[in-house]
């Protein structure tokens, strides 16, 4: 429902498990990367962080709320998508 509305989604996974599986129009920005690339996120935008299983897009979502972007988390990963929204 939030990304039909015009959220976004970021995969913060590494590039490898993103080229593995990902959701459709997700950006890839590793948590390792993320300081580096904050720069090509939009601060009227709204995100959805996302990785395997929640640990890594908490983190990446503490440090875009510190700078003044509106994120959420999706609690429990990709693995909590249904499988035929993941694109591989």
């Amino acid at each position: 429902v939030r990304v039909a509305k015009g959220d976004v989604w970021i995969d913060v996974r590494h590039v490898t498990e993103f080229v593995h599986s990902h959701l459709q129009d997700a950006l890839n920005i590793p948590l390792h990367e993320l300081r580096l690339r904050m720069h090509e996120l939009d601060k009227d935008k709204n995100y959805i962080c996302y990785c395997g299983t929640g640990r890594r897009c908490s983190a990446a979502t503490f440090l875009l709320v510190q700078k003044g972007f509106k994120v959420v988390v999706l609690m429990g990963g990709v693995q909590k998508i249904p499988q035929f929204l993941v694109k591989s």
